[in-house]
């Protein structure tokens, strides 16, 4: 008996609830065929480990520069200057290679119990010529409070300042999203509440945000925590918002850059650019932490979204105008029972699944069971991981041409950088290692990473280590 199992794609990724019994029909059929000696064609799924083949070079992690105080977030000009975003409110300049003493600007209102934070940091595609910097952090709304508490509700802030040299220039701050409660990202757990922003080529601004419940349990606005006296009962029904046109929570953002206010080609747009429902993008978000844009692809609009997930499932998912991810009804590629039972939200989440914008991930991994990973419906990629932190398409060419078009994607829980492609109509066609431990080119070793990027100007990787307080590169090195 003969077993011959090819580690490539045979054309796509299996289609969803069809994988496992077209490997069976295949495997029959060349039986059948093949008469006299039994062979077996068992085609694997397009996850793999291999490592890749031996390069003419090698790749090496290097430091760029650190001593940074929890450093969260990196953008890159076109020109190279590097913006670092620490967690309590300071932003930091690294240009020609080293560090700038002096402060880019100092936030003195941001909210950092739980997991909040200056989360998310973009500058202008066009910069310097148009040199904007923007900021998205959760505020610090009662800053007479001592200690700070997890249970005070809070709003995220989307701020753009003007960059004169290495600083901010003076009385440049405009406020895009958030000059209140009224207008801000709610957040009522300090968990879970602003992500990233990025600024797409034709200038319009996108903008993430986790639907600010409660990781401790079920969420549905029973919890006590305050939420509906700061933002009024609309806002106070806790993992929901993420399924609430109303809200601006759990969502991803679509923006005018210049005045913050929703575009009238969004898919929500009802008339009035002022309501969260014209500003909305995406929904049906747990904690998109981190997103980049695809915007080389035909398709002016088209996200990858990191979403961290609650008990069970980390997932990538491609998220296009009106797209509904499915939480809190869904969780990487299954259901949430516990929200699906619950008496106040079951109703909800069998909608959610017959809407025609419903989607699954692109990818999932499994937090504890590997073999249950699962991509275009079929579960075995084994890999775990916790909390999903950066992703970044690799578009220059530096790196050996097999990672051209490649996107890099990381997981903080547990260390490590693996890297995806997909053909042409987006769907899976491989995923590798790439960093973290048994990596297959030598980089065995990444430390808690938040954030992803590649460098415009080298096409180095980059990558901010938050528990280092370090930004790190990886480079390859022909030989």
């Amino acid at each position: 008996m003969t077993f011959f199992s090819p580690k490539k794609n045979i054309g796509k990724a299996w289609p969803h609830g069809y994988g496992r019994a077209l490997r069976v029909f295949v495997s029959i059929g060349l039986m059948c065929v093949l008469g006299g000696t039994l062979v077996f064609f068992l085609f694997d799924p397009v996850v793999t480990t291999e490592v890749p083949p031996l390069l003419k070079g090698k790749f090496v992690d290097e430091l760029v520069a650190g001593g940074f105080e929890e450093p969260t977030a990196l953008a890159i000009a076109p020109n190279g200057t590097m913006f670092v975003a620490e967690r309590q409110g300071v932003v930091r300049i690294i240009k020609n290679g080293e560090s700038v003493s002096q402060p880019f600007v100092t936030l003195t209102d941001v909210h950092t119990s739980g997991e909040s934070g200056l989360l998310g940091l973009a500058v202008h595609p066009r910069f310097p010529d148009i040199p904007y910097v923007y900021l998205l952090y959760s505020v610090q709304y009662q800053p007479h409070e001592p200690p700070q508490s997890a249970s005070i509700p809070t709003f995220g802030r989307l701020v753009r300042y003007t960059a004169e040299g290495n600083v901010a220039a003076k009385h440049s701050e405009k406020i895009l999203i958030g000059n209140g409660p009224e207008d801000g990202i709610p957040n009522c757990s300090s968990f879970h509440g602003v992500g990233a922003v990025k600024v797409a080529s034709d200038g319009s601004i996108y903008v993430s945000a986790g639907e600010g419940a409660s990781w401790e349990g079920v969420d549905v606005g029973e919890r006590g925590d305050g939420c509906d006296l700061l933002f009024g009962a609309a806002q106070g029904t806790g993992a929901r918002r993420a399924q609430q046109l109303n809200s601006l929570a759990g969502k991803i953002l679509r923006i005018d850059s210049e005045s913050g206010l929703g575009l009238p080609d969004n898919p929500f747009y009802d008339g009035d650019t002022d309501s969260p429902k014209s500003r909305i993008f995406g929904m049906g978000l747990r904690n998109p932490f981190r997103f980049t844009l695809r915007e080389s692809t035909g398709e002016s609009s088209l996200l990858y979204v990191g979403d961290v997930g609650w008990t069970d499932w980390e997932e990538i998912t491609i998220v296009r105008a009106g797209t509904n991810a499915g939480w809190p009804c869904f969780e990487g590629p299954v259901k949430v029972k516990a929200y699906h039972k619950h008496s106040v939200v079951s109703q909800l989440c069998q909608g959610v699944r017959h809407e025609g914008n419903f989607v699954f991930p692109l990818l999932s991994w499994n937090r504890s069971k590997p073999r249950e990973n699962w991509f275009s419906g079929y579960p075995r990629a084994s890999f775990t991981g916790h909390t999903v932190t950066g992703l970044t398409f690799y578009t220059g060419k530096d790196f050996p041409q097999r990672y051209w078009g490649a996107l890099f994607f990381a997981d903080y829980g547990e260390e490590w950088i693996k890297v995806l492609w997909v053909d042409d109509q987006h769907q899976l066609v491989r995923v590798e290692d790439f960093a973290g431990v048994d990596s297959p080119v030598g980089l065995e070793k990444v430390e808690m990473p938040v954030d992803l990027e590649m460098n415009p100007t080298n096409g180095n990787l980059l990558y901010v280590s938050i528990s280092a307080g370090q930004v790190r590169q990886i480079r390859f090195v022909s030989e």
